[in-house]
């Protein structure tokens, strides 16, 4: 078991699948002796990755059929969403 399974034991990372294969985290907590759940966005990243290589490129595929020679940065998109 992880030192992260040990610090949250009433919960799991579950994921949710959303648009175009991309796949949400989400921690699922245990209430009231397991008989019910509720599941909140997860912020903590992938768990068990070599820092030394780096975390991997899960999006490379879903970003990469965006590309084109224009700018893709944030601000882009937003200026192109008004």
């Amino acid at each position: 078991m992880s030192v992260f399974s040990e610090a949250f034991p009433n919960s799991k990372k579950v994921f949710v699948d959303g648009p175009l294969g991309v796949r949400v985290p989400m921690r699922e907590i245990a209430l009231e002796n397991a008989a019910s759940s509720i599941r909140l966005y997860d912020t903590s990243g992938p768990q068990d990755c070599d820092v030394t290589v780096g975390l991997p490129k899960v999006r490379a595929p879903w970003v990469g059929c965006r590309r084109t020679d224009a700018c893709v940065t944030q601000l882009h998109y937003a200026r192109r969403a008004r």
